[in-house]
């Protein structure tokens, strides 16, 4: 595909408020590192909605007929991926464009280097091209930009990333802003990464439930939370800027990192993954539903608060909990890929 410099987009990308008929997920049964994840994402797949196809991926075939007998009257359509070990789908499926095409950028974390080694991040490339195959057909469309899915957030117009684009792709993609936008359709804003955040994920502050409203993380005013409260503050002012509504979640995150989320398995250093825990406003919408992540160390006061300000929106809320996922790096938008 080329595309010249003065290309205007011609499409737009699908947004997480849209019409969602299938949903991919992991079922890590059998996944290195992740099998003790399993009685969570069979919880996951029993709380989402009956009328939608779920394409239940895991990487052998008594993990796809355990799954398949656990909800027999569901629309569940288990793929085995041989040598399948990744939950973080987000990061690796790429983005839909609503027209069973699929548009896919270079996995390349600059994190977790003992795991994503070169063999690892062939063999998942190789894999996301046998999952659509063996699932809704779409057409792969690889894009010369270094981009994890989950630094993308988007309602079809604008898609908000953070400036570790422009880290990711220094001396391997010139102007991938640029080539992202006439890529997917959409006007691409940078934001700032938040300092103490090393994955610098997008959705771990921002989540679009309709095409004018955007919620962001709003942090609890304590001491602990001061500068990412001034993070966060210039995210509000972003999206004001471009004409938003903006919808407070509140989150209250937790000051632990993740094992193994630095040079080696056992790093705790300061350069490890944070711990996911106790952000909400990575949930993931389902049509008129909402499943939305929950901790031990929530008040309900302020789980109260999130769900009626999102039934305020016409969504039903479905809430799980989200402790034993979150401490892995990532939470329900991390996991998930819908079509």
């Amino acid at each position: 595909m080329q595309h010249s410099r003065n290309s205007k987009p011609l499409k737009m990308i699908k947004a997480e408020f849209t019409k969602v008929s299938d949903l991919f997920l992991p079922y890590p049964k059998g996944f290195d590192g992740y099998t003790s994840l399993a009685p969570f994402f069979k919880k996951l797949i029993g709380v989402v909605p009956d009328d939608i196809r779920q394409f239940i991926i895991v990487n052998n075939q008594n993990a796809a007929d355990e799954i398949k007998n656990c909800y027999p009257a569901k629309n569940i359509q288990p793929l085995v991926i041989k040598n399948f070990h990744e939950i973080w789908l987000r990061d690796i499926m790429g983005f839909n464009s609503g027209m069973n095409k699929i548009y896919k950028p270079i996995f390349r974390p600059d994190y977790c280097p003992y795991i994503y080694t070169g063999y690892y991040l062939d063999r998942i490339n190789y894999s996301v091209s046998e999952i659509f195959e063996k699932s809704i057909g779409a057409e792969l469309i690889k894009m010369p930009i270094i981009l994890d899915g989950g630094n993308f957030v988007s309602n079809g117009k604008i898609a908000f990333v953070t400036d570790k684009i422009i880290k990711d792709n220094y001396g391997i993609s010139k102007e991938p802003v640029k080539k992202l936008s006439n890529y997917l359709g959409v006007e691409v804003v940078v934001i700032p990464s938040n300092k103490y955040d090393v994955l610098a994920h997008a959705d771990g502050y921002l989540n679009f439930l309709n095409e004018d409203t955007i919620c962001v993380a709003q942090y609890l005013d304590t001491n602990i939370f001061w500068q990412d409260r001034i993070y966060i503050r210039q995210l509000e002012y972003i999206a004001k800027k471009h004409s938003l509504n903006v919808v407070p979640i509140i989150d209250n995150p937790v000051t632990e990192k993740v094992i193994g989320g630095g040079k080696t398995f056992n790093d705790t250093s300061d350069t490890c993954l944070d711990s996911a825990q106790g952000i909400h406003t990575n949930f993931l919408i389902l049509n008129d539903t909402i499943i939305f992540p929950e901790y031990s160390n929530d008040e309900k006061a302020h789980s109260d608060i999130n769900k009626h300000m999102l039934q305020r929106y016409r969504y039903n809320v479905e809430s799980i909990d989200c402790d034993k996922l979150s401490k892995f790096g990532g939470v329900l938008h991390c996991v998930s890929f819908t079509n």
